[in-house]
């Protein structure tokens, strides 16, 4: 309806919109439709396709260098960041920060539960597990109180 009678959504009364279903019925028994792509829309959806594939084809040997320039660089971060990844990855394994992280997230869920049955001991217990060691702390300033 949006392209044909330029109604971008149509809300008004469920009598006009009986006449314009009306008005649809008549062009479409008469075969009067403002367009081909109304009398089978998924043949002219599969022409369209081809014709703007085609386009696309067309344009793309006139692909300027600047745009070039630009999917190199993106390729070229993305794959920087996925060396990047692999590092931080690999020494996490070293140092075994996947294995904390893993039984951290494994305490979580068991204190999820504790909490669902109602086990207030078990809760407190893995709350103070899950607390992060007292930080080192350097010289106290001597004006600290």
């Amino acid at each position: 309806m949006g392209e044909v009678k330029k109604l971008p959504s149509f809300t008004g009364a469920k009598w006009e919109l009986q006449e314009y279903f009306k008005e649809f019925a008549e062009d479409f028994n008469t075969c009067s439709f403002p367009h081909e792509k109304y009398y089978d829309y998924d043949r002219w959806e599969a022409e369209d396709y081809r014709r703007r594939q085609r386009d696309v084809d067309n344009s793309s040997a006139a692909v300027s260098d600047e745009a070039r320039h630009r999917s190199e660089m993106a390729r070229r971060e993305a794959e920087k960041r996925k060396v990047e990844m692999q590092e931080t990855m690999a020494s996490m394994r070293a140092k075994g920060s996947l294995k904390d992280i893993r039984s951290q997230e494994l305490l979580k869920a068991q204190m999820t539960n504790a909490f669902k049955v109602g086990n207030t001991k078990e809760v407190e217990r893995i709350k103070k597990r899950l607390e992060p060691d007292a930080p080192e702390r350097g010289p106290a300033h001597p004006w600290a109180g």
